[in-house]
This record gives structure tokens, sequence and C-alpha cells, in this order.
């Protein structure tokens, strides 16, 4: 399962030759029960990440632009089901990783690490804008 970049994932990502806004795609699959406390569901926890999340994404520039929950995979391994699909917009990646460093949003991220029970996180970059 893929919760945390590998730590080449993470030196590619904090590297990659990028200018101008990047769009993060997230692939959620949470737990049923979130890992440290029983008394909460996966997507529980999700949800309180998500309300903390909003209330830092300004300082950063961080604007969701789409939530939905998937119904079915059309195309791809029929395995791979997913809870959640959430997609970021953000001003710069330098903007994202400086917003992954910062201690409020350390100290946060253990409500998305005890969700999930798997992810998908990927960077995009715009090409053409309806």
């Amino acid at each position: 399962m893929h919760i945390h970049p590998t730590p080449e994932q993470a030196q590619r990502f904090a590297s990659a030759d990028v200018d101008g806004p990047i769009v993060m795609l997230n692939l959620l699959r949470f737990r049923e029960r979130a890992a440290g406390d029983e008394d909460m569901s996966g997507r529980e926890s999700y949800q309180r990440y998500g309300q903390r999340f909003q209330a830092m994404q300004e300082r950063y520039g961080a604007k969701p632009i789409y939530i939905g929950e998937p119904k079915a995979t059309v195309i791809g391994p029929p395995d791979e089901e997913w809870d959640l699909m959430v997609v970021v917009e953000y001003p710069s990646l330098e903007a994202m990783v400086t917003m992954t460093q910062d201690p409020d949003y350390l100290e946060m991220a253990s409500d998305r690490t005890n969700a999930l029970l798997d992810s998908r996180l990927v960077l995009t970059t715009p090409v053409f804008r309806a």
C-alpha cells in the first residue's frame, strides 16, 4: 500500500522542473477504522485532516478544485478501487513543498496517515484549460 512517498519519489517531486501552477491528483482508499483511533473511521479521520487543511490552505494558495467519489473504474486494474478523489491546485511546486514542511501541516498529517489504507498522489501541470 502507498501512503507516503519513497525517498526517491520525494526527491524527484521536490526537484521536478516545473514552472507555474501545479495540480495534484489524490486517489484515496480509507481504512475501516482509523489507525491509532479505533473510535473513528478512516473517512472521519480524513475529514478531520481536510478541515484542518482548509484552515491553512490560503497561506499557501492551495485551492481544492474537485472532490468526488469514484463510482467505477472504466479503464485500469479492476482491484484498484478508490473511496475519494481530490484535485488540488497550488500556485507552484515550491508552495506545496513549503506547505508539506510547515510544522502545522506536519502535525495534522497524522490524520491523513491514520485514515488511509492506500493512495495515489500524482503531480500534474496544466497543458490545456477549458
